[in-house]
């Protein structure tokens, strides 16, 4: 059980260190950026499930549609990451008046 929680912390922090790494690489355009990344790893993370849930039958005793929906919902954890990540690294860039009191 400690590896497996090792392995998934491993991969959200390298999904909020990247999501981190393109808002600081794209200034201006930091949140666009971090969105489509995000929306990316979420393309990723559902085609990779269908594909998985396509090509192997549900364990026995586990109704199909609670692995579907179980595994959809898990999914949006490594998207979240991203975007956690990357939202924390974007700049301020407010150059409005009151910002420069």
């Amino acid at each position: 059980m400690s590896n497996q929680f090792s392995a998934e912390l491993l991969v959200y922090s390298a999904c909020a260190l990247s999501g981190w790494i393109v808002a600081r690489l794209h200034g201006q355009h930091a949140v666009a950026a971090v969105c489509l990344l995000s929306a990316a790893v979420l393309l990723l993370e559902y085609g990779m499930i269908g594909w998985l849930l396509a090509a192997t039958p549900p364990p026995s005793g586990v109704a199909r549609t609670i692995l579907i929906v179980a595994s959809f919902v898990s999914s949006l954890g490594r998207p979240l990451a991203v975007l956690i990540g990357g939202l924390s690294g974007a700049r301020n860039r407010d150059t409005s008046v009151l910002a420069r009191d």
